[in-house]
């Protein structure tokens, strides 16, 4: 006790000054415990907000993932033909996200070669809603109208399609072929096969269809060179054959003749080319050779009451002569 009083004396005269701490109250250890528990609460919904983005993103990607599947599945069933699996893997990528679009494409271009064109055209007019970028789809919208007769709504589609990509050489093709054959407007023909052939200069069949726009608007001249191009670019027998025919026409039965036979070279017994080189042998005067062309020609019921009447029609000169 001494000791004690000692020490304390000699704190006093020395100056030195202390403070007892008071113990820590209940109220304030509660507060300081409350404090830990709110920041573990915030620290585990962090965490938990965190996992279940991650959960989320994971699902994302495996739902993504199975509408690759299905599509890719899809494409690999058209290209061997088998249209229903098809359409059954696009319809499960459907299932998944039912505005992907190049599946919406694809079951269409199923239906297509199943001829089955309505609902084709129901499913590419979706595909181009989804993505209105989508040029190939409003191409094949453009052609399926073709196979229901609706024409005007095949160039509006077409056209379409044309506006999206300029360089589209397919659109501009088709556009051509339903001003040829279906409009009878022969100078829209042209154009749209020009415009193909300044796309793609290697595009042969744009080149042998322009021919036949310019040979319907009688420019006969034009019409050789479009075929000759496409003659030059790949052997078709039928562009071979419309070269005969404008040559015959311009009474060049040589040319003709020489045109008919590469066009057989191409395509043995290939009945337009066997009447044409029938017609140039015929003007040629060498009517045995002129026979022989029309009797082959006339095998073919399309060409056989023109080629039989051309057979008189030697048989009648050969005995004049």
């Amino acid at each position: 006790m001494k000791s004690y009083k000692f020490l304390f004396s000699v704190l006093l005269l020395t100056g030195v000054s202390f403070v007892l701490a008071p113990a820590a109250s209940a109220q304030d250890k509660q507060a300081e415990y409350q404090k830990q528990l709110e920041e573990y609460k915030r620290k585990k919904a962090e965490i938990e907000a965190k996992n279940a983005e991650k959960a989320k993103e994971l699902e994302r990607i495996k739902r993504e993932n199975r509408k690759k599947k299905a599509y890719n599945d899809g494409n690999r069933a058209l290209r061997v033909r088998k249209y229903r699996e098809a359409i059954t893997k696009y319809d499960e990528a459907l299932s998944i996200d039912d505005c992907f679009a190049p599946a919406l494409h694809g079951k269409g271009q199923a239906y297509y070669r199943m001829r089955k064109y309505r609902p084709a055209v129901e499913q590419f007019t979706k595909a181009v809603g989804c993505n209105p970028q989508d040029f190939k789809s409003y191409w094949w919208l453009g052609n399926t109208y073709q196979k229901l007769g609706k024409y005007d709504d095949a160039i509006t589609a077409h056209n379409k399609a044309i506006e999206i990509n300029p360089n589209y050489e397919k659109a501009y093709y088709s556009l051509g072929t339903i001003y040829l054959s279906k409009k009878k407007n022969f100078k829209k023909a042209e154009d749209a096969f020009r415009q193909a052939t300044e796309v793609n200069p290697n595009y042969a069949k744009a080149f042998g269809a322009l021919g036949d726009a310019l040979d319907n608007q009688g420019k006969s001249s034009a019409a050789i060179e479009a075929y000759k191009k496409s003659a030059a670019l790949k052997k078709d027998a039928r562009v071979l054959y419309r070269l005969a025919a404008v040559y015959n026409k311009l009474g060049k039965p040589g040319l003709a003749l020489k045109a008919a036979q590469d066009a057989l070279k191409v395509k043995a017994n290939y009945a337009p080319a066997l009447f044409e080189a029938g017609v140039a042998a015929k003007v040629m005067k060498n009517y045995t050779q002129a026979i022989t062309y029309f009797e082959k020609a006339a095998k073919d019921r399309t060409w056989r009451k023109n080629a039989n009447w051309e057979i008189e029609d030697i048989k009648l000169k050969m005995k004049s002569e």
